[in-house]
């Protein structure tokens, strides 16, 4: 008697309720209301970095348009550079484009780029780890020469510049990157990283 009561109830809300094309669709726009006119690249977005970021500017650095630069148009360096990098090709394959290798003991520290951002990739013998670092190709640029370790007193230490994504003149359809503030030291603790993921 329970189930044919039950079934009774469900079959009086199916019939009885709006149908769903009243539910799911509105037929004016007088009850539409948009709550946030701001795009999702407003500036604002642009000037939060997260907590576990401390963006500190140096008086000497190296340009994001020098940096730039010189990876492009110096490939000798890059071939000769190749070397420090085999283990981490080896580990990781293809998934990221290395830079800076640091060596701590048993440990090897080198910085990672791929379209997500940049990474801190660690080996361990023959355990890897990859690190998110929040920070996206959109918003940060970090040089590929670094003057200084990358790893200094526990912190995560890294030069580079705020850039934005722009449309290239005369190049339809073509983005490219400028810097909207140089001269930046980007450093990460490593304890408030893990803490806010």
């Amino acid at each position: 008697m329970n189930v044919s009561l039950l079934q009774l109830c469900l079959l009086l809300f199916l019939f009885c309720s709006k149908s769903s094309d009243k539910k799911c669709f509105i037929e004016s726009d007088e009850n539409i209301a948009i709550a946030n006119k701001k795009s999702f690249y407003d500036e604002q977005f642009f000037d939060k970095n997260p907590e576990y970021l401390q963006v500190i500017s140096l008086k000497k650095y190296r340009s994001f348009k020098n940096d730039s630069i010189d990876n492009v148009y110096n490939p000798s360096s890059n071939s000769q550079e190749e070397g420090k990098y085999a283990d981490f090709k080896n580990k990781f394959d293809i998934q990221f484009i290395f830079s800076n290798v640091q060596i701590f003991g048993k440990f090897k520290y080198c910085l990672g780029r791929n379209f997500l951002g940049y990474w801190l990739l660690k080996i361990d013998s023959d355990k890897t780890a990859a690190y998110f670092l929040g920070l996206s190709l959109s918003r940060y640029y970090i040089n590929t020469t670094q003057t200084k370790p990358i790893i200094n007193k526990g912190f995560l230490e890294l030069e580079g510049s705020f850039v934005k994504i722009e449309d290239v003149e005369g190049l339809p359809g073509y983005k490219g990157f400028s810097a909207t503030e140089d001269g930046k030291l980007f450093r990460i603790d490593p304890a408030l990283r893990n803490a806010v993921t």
